[in-house]
């Protein structure tokens, strides 16, 4: 439906800009309608984009539209259900965190029983122990309800309790700190945890999320923070294969440290390799220039891993040896530390792309299957585990295994429709 109503426009939305427009719309035809409309006259400004975005404040639909698709549902509350179903809104992943609903005066017993209430009416479900709005529209409405000045005011707090709690070592959602930061007036705070969380949310297997974070917040990124939002921002469009976007985005770079400038290497020399503008000798050179990055010892391990994979997908239409064994060597010595469950999936997924090239089949077997059961812990739906997966498929095709070749193939397969992937 949402390709009918997009088809006869100027301009189609974007792969993540659809995803959050039919989030958003909640699957009604009608708020779907509605929330397209909207984006088409207002684009990046619109509701469905800006209201889990970046912006300061979040505009309505014409008219009180949203309130209208919601139902009939707040008029039919008490007045506690919907002071309490505001704040909710306001909330939304600490929706389910009682004392806070005491920054608007209303203790616990209350929260609960608005609570109650608001289960009972269908507005909120208890889905496996976490409280859950039904439906976005009615959390969008009961957001837009509560005055301008009062949610700024509420965010300003709850971002105040967040920063405290973070002080303290709690480890808290980066994007969640940023959100009610930006809403609350507190932009001078937004930038580390914007960063962070972006890169939270990317690894997490929500590169959607990272990216409507990172472009609705470039605007509060000055300085070194800005190149670094924008090469994350590169980074993000390739994990969902977004290659002219991802060049785009690096070419805002105003502002390169030594640090950064390996990164910016990388993830253009995947973007120019995936969009088939990189000629045989200029191919060549890549590899000769990636394969120092990876060497060299000031290199971080992220990036060494990343540039080793890139060297390795643009080799294999070369067919040449760019020193298989001594990336091999040096790769093996990369790992991360313990704690850094992500990034040894990367790791055991380079080596295992490595042996596999040498010819160390069994190797290559032992490690995707290692960074198999390290992501179906972590990131059960994601675009690398789904890669992981396919890598299982080809190593068990290439020692003769076909039988045992078909499920991890056919499971990266299923993902990639999930995802929406254009890759899988």
């Amino acid at each position: 439906y949402l390709d009918a109503l997009v088809r006869d426009l100027p301009s189609a939305p974007s792969l993540v800009e659809r995803r959050i427009l039919l989030g958003t719309s909640g699957g009604f035809p009608l708020a779907l309608e509605h929330l397209v409309a909207d984006w088409t006259r207002r684009g990046s400004a619109s509701l469905a984009l800006s209201l889990g975005g970046m912006s300061p404040d979040v505009p309505s639909l014409p008219g009180g539209t949203y309130h209208r698709l919601a139902g009939s549902l707040t008029d039919s509350l008490t007045p506690l259900a919907r002071l309490v179903l505001g704040m909710a809104a306001i909330l939304d992943r600490r929706i389910g965190e009682l004392p806070l609903y005491a920054l608007v005066g209303i203790s616990v017993p209350q929260a609960l029983a608005g609570i109650a209430e608001l289960v009972t009416k269908g507005a909120m479900r208890d889905a496996e122990g976490e409280l859950e709005f039904t439906s976005p529209m009615t959390r969008a409405s009961a957001y837009l309800d509560v005055p301008g000045i009062l949610r700024q005011t509420v965010h300003a707090q709850v971002a105040d309790i967040l920063l405290a709690r973070d002080a303290e070592g709690e480890d808290l959602p980066g994007l969640e700190v940023a959100w009610h930061c930006v809403r609350g007036g507190r932009s001078g705070r937004v930038a580390p945890f914007l960063l962070r969380g972006a890169r939270e949310a990317m690894i997490g297997g929500a590169p959607h999320e990272a990216e409507l974070a990172l472009r609705s917040g470039l605007p509060l990124l000055l300085g070194m923070d800005r190149s670094r939002g924008l090469v994350l921002l590169a980074e993000v469009a390739n994990d969902l294969s977004l290659w002219q976007e991802s060049l785009d985005a690096m070419a805002m770079v105003q502002v390169v440290d030594e640090q950064l400038q390996p990164e910016i290497t990388v993830w253009t020399a995947m973007a120019n390799d995936r969009l088939g503008r990189l000629a045989p000798d200029e191919q060549q050179a890549v590899v000769t220039t990636l394969a120092g990055i990876v060497h060299h010892p000031g290199t971080q391990t992220a990036v060494r891993l990343e540039a080793c994979h890139v060297l390795a997908g643009i080799v294999e239409a070369l067919g040449t040896d760019p020193g298989w064994v001594d990336l091999l060597d040096t790769i093996s010595k990369s790992r991360p530390g313990e704690d850094d469950t992500y990034g040894t999936a990367k790791w055991l997924v380079t080596e295992a792309r490595l042996h596999y090239t040498v010819g160390h089949l069994p190797e290559a077997l032992v490690r995707l299957r290692e960074a198999e059961s390290i992501l179906q812990r972590t990131v059960p739906l994601s675009k690398f585990l789904a890669f992981t997966r396919m890598g299982i498929g080809a190593v068990e095709c290439a020692m003769g295994n076909y039988s045992q070749a078909l499920e991890p193939t056919l499971s990266a397969y299923r993902a990639g429709v999930r995802l929406d992937s254009k890759d899988l």
